[in-house]
């Protein structure tokens, strides 16, 4: 990058130097101005003493010299004197005449004439002498005056001449100033790409040099951070391209007009299109082109049920699909996009059938054998007092043990019947803060027991939410029993309810030994059991799978959190419920 250059002159010397200019030439045309009028008015004023005012007293003394008494030769040498005086000074129009006359009087004296007609006609020939003056003053006097109005037109057109030129030094400066900036503005305005270069003009000042230097750098820094930019988007694309490409399910993308905004490569395979030419197409139009596409629109239209899966054919066999539908807010307030996730559950599907077929066949088949136990032990008990004192700890032994088996057979139902597929809920919009304290009522004398404290914290919000009360009071009660069960005197288990952003979350926290690793990655699955030393008896493995799949019925997610220091966190995440219209419009 060039160096800085350090020998312009700075802004205010340019404009002190202007404006010294500015002085200098109003000050050069005020002398030049002043002197003029000035010698104007002086050859005036010169020609009215030393002429006219000189003449008429030239006439005063040839008067007194003329009547001079005794009239002797000093007098008459004067007399002279003046004669020459007066014919040397002649001006005017008509003075010559007057002392022509003026000398014929003297001589027709000198030669003894009537001295009283001499004196007449002298007399008259002064007079005409300082008439003829007199009247050349008046011709100056009305010239001076002509003169200063000659001279105050000459003194506004110095003005305005002077203005004008003031005005256009001034302005002369202000483009010299103004131009660079104006080059600037208009270059810094102009549309262009960051790989396109600033292209500013060449300064005249110390300032503008620096201000066009340090744009220059500041848009090179900024075309360079544009490009990392430009390279970290490109890269997160090609990740986030990679990741939609190799998902297993079928994605779709829908903007807020219903056109395809993404399709990854198994939705183009499912729908039978070309990931080129999909991109953009309305999406009815392209859905109504195959068999899968139009059963997908029949099934997006229709009434849809929980649990409900769509067949359609995929690489030439029938498969089942579990449609997800969810809506994506637009920043800005525009229409919202739609995304879609066809997620293939056939094996699923089958698993879960062999599944409830086996589960049902095994309670049908402990059914009756449970109910003859049952009975011969109540009969039993009801008869202790006549059996051998040494029978009664066998007889508490099969009470208990049939209660454990009963208690397995009862989760053995209840999985039968808790399976996402085939669940029904009766939805109610409710707060889950004032639902987890009447949750709770029961577990209070338990905790209190055994020297546990049993706390609910409630956040910001109420928590109001879509669920089955009645069901999802299982998820609530087999979260509290295990940290109730692990929780040792003194210890605290924590109920936390709070509103985020999309969903509400509940937080179920103790201070127990917490989950082992190997155990945390299967703690869901049907049946798993932990180590000996983390199961209580008669656990059957099945609390945390109930658990699970009522939640998830519930459109919602389970999550499992080692405790800070210790202990376990349970997180549920269920969907924030709608609010009413009426609170949307306040």
């Amino acid at each position: 990058m060039p160096t800085l250059k350090t020998n312009l002159p700075p802004i205010r010397r340019r404009i002190f130097l202007a404006y010294i200019l500015i002085v200098a030439v109003y000050a050069a045309a005020l002398a030049a101005f002043v002197f003029s009028t000035a010698a104007a008015d002086a050859g005036i004023f010169h020609k009215i003493i030393t002429r006219n005012y000189d003449s008429i007293k030239a006439a005063a003394a040839l008067r007194e010299d003329w009547r001079a008494k005794p009239f002797g030769s000093a007098a008459q040498a004067d007399l002279r004197h003046e004669l020459r005086f007066a014919r040397a000074n002649i001006t005017e129009p008509g003075e010559s005449e007057a002392v022509v006359a003026l000398e014929r009087t003297w001589a027709r004296r000198e030669a003894g004439g009537d001295s009283a007609a001499l004196d007449r006609d002298f007399d008259a020939g002064l007079g005409e002498l300082v008439r003829v003056n007199e009247l050349g003053m008046h011709h100056l006097a009305d010239r001076a005056k002509h003169q200063g109005s000659r001279e105050l037109v000459a003194l506004l057109t110095f003005a305005a001449a002077t203005l004008l030129l003031t005005l256009l030094i001034a302005r002369r400066l202000a483009l010299g100033l103004s131009r660079p900036l104006i080059q600037i503005s208009s270059e810094l305005s102009r549309p262009r790409g960051f790989e396109e270069p600033l292209v500013l003009p060449e300064s005249g000042s110390r300032e503008l040099e620096v201000l066009r230097r340090r744009l220059e750098e500041w848009w090179d820094q900024v075309r360079r951070l544009q490009q990392v930019n430009v390279d970290e988007v490109l890269a997160q694309r090609n990740k986030l391209e990679a990741v939609f490409a190799s998902v297993e399910d079928a994605v779709l993308l829908l903007d807020g007009a219903g056109r395809v905004s993404q399709l990854n490569r198994r939705g183009c395979t499912l729908l039978g299109v070309s990931p080129e030419t999909a991109p953009a197409r309305p999406f009815v139009a392209m859905a109504g082109e195959t068999e899968n596409g139009r059963a997908l629109l029949r099934w997006l239209k229709g009434p849809r049920g929980e649990g409900t899966a769509l067949e359609m054919d995929y690489e030439g066999r029938p498969r089942l699909f579990a449609v997800r539908e969810r809506s994506i807010e637009a920043p800005e307030g525009g229409a919202a996009s739609r995304l879609l996730l066809l997620q293939d559950v056939t094996e699923r599907r089958q698993r879960e059938r062999l599944e409830d077929e086996f589960i049902g066949v095994l309670s049908h088949e402990l059914k009756t054998p449970l109910q003859s136990l049952g009975m011969a032990a109540e009969l039993m008990e009801k008869r202790r007092d006549r059996l051998d004192p040494s029978l009664h700890v066998f007889l508490d032994t099969i009470l208990d043990d049939l209660r454990r088996i009963r208690s397995v057979a009862n989760d053995f139902v209840q999985v039968s019947q808790l399976n996402v597929r085939s669940i029904r809920l009766n939805l109610e919009t409710v707060p889950l803060a004032d639902k987890l304290r009447e949750w709770l009522r029961p577990f209070d004398l338990l905790a209190a027991e055994k020297g546990v404290r049993l706390t609910l914290e409630q956040g910001a919000g109420t928590g109001l939410c879509r669920l089955d009360p009645v069901k999802f009071s299982w998820v609530a009660s087999n979260l509290l029993s295990n940290a109730l069960r692990v929780s040792s005197p003194g210890h605290t288990v924590r109920v936390k309810v709070e509103d985020q952003t999309l969903f509400v979350e509940m937080r179920v926290e103790d201070e127990g030994p917490g989950i082992p690793p190997e155990v945390e990655r299967r703690m869901f699955e049907p049946y798993f059991q932990g180590p000996p030393e983390n199961q209580a008896a008669g656990l059957l493995g099945l609390g945390l799978t109930i658990a699970k799949e009522v939640v998830e019925a519930h459109e919602g997610a389970i999550e499992y959190y080692r405790g800070e220091p210790g202990g376990s966190v349970f997180r549920i995440l269920l969907p924030v419920a709608p609010r009413p219209i009426a609170e949307l419009s306040s």
